[in-house]
């Protein structure tokens, strides 16, 4: 498999951008014990939030929770993670949230 990087990152998303089914998946393999897999959506996430913020937001708890739960997690795939929970959230208790995981 080649090499993951920033334009295979914004092609997925573009792929998510055109069939909008493809985003339970990405869920899924947000929360997979796989950290390569989890490393790849989360940069494929971030990539969707910087356009479409509101594809992701039916999923803002879990991946607020997700965040959360991102403290032994590659450095790369938590910055990501925070990127799309800030993202995502619609509440102002979401906000708040993220923003104490944040500090």
């Amino acid at each position: 498999m080649d090499a993951w990087g920033l334009a295979r990152a914004k092609l997925a998303a573009a792929c998510i951008f055109e069939r909008n089914s493809l985003l339970k998946p990405l869920v899924q393999a947000l929360l997979s014990s796989d950290g390569a897999l989890r490393m790849r959506a989360a940069d494929t996430a971030r990539r969707v939030t910087e356009k479409q913020p509101a594809l992701l937001e039916p999923y803002a708890e879990a991946l607020i929770g997700l965040f959360s739960e991102s403290g032994s997690e590659n450095w790369r795939t938590r910055a990501h993670l925070g990127l799309v929970a800030a993202r995502v959230t619609h509440t102002r208790n979401q906000r708040l949230r993220v923003a104490g995981l944040l500090i």
